[in-house]
């Protein structure tokens, strides 16, 4: 694991395009402070690319949810464990 050059969405996109026929590729962000000069896979990275199969009509449109809020976590009363 690295932010820069394998983080958790590129471990996601590996898994998740090994049993696909037409990889999902996602454009790339820069992080700050990062060497990565071409940009990395980021989550923001990844919501964009849903975001915009979604706006326009790509067959898997169906199988895309996003913009769902669950709330917050309610405060904690004691010491972690």
């Amino acid at each position: 694991y690295h932010v820069d050059s394998y983080n958790c969405t590129d471990w996601a996109l590996d898994i998740f395009n090994s049993v696909r026929t037409n990889r999902l590729t996602i454009p790339l962000y820069g992080i700050p402070d990062s060497p990565m000069t071409q940009g990395s896979q980021t989550p923001q990275g990844l919501y964009h690319k849903l975001q915009q199969m979604v706006n326009s009509n790509d067959p898997e449109k169906g199988n895309i949810t996003i913009g769902i809020i669950k709330g917050y976590a309610g405060g904690s009363t004691g010491p972690c464990n």
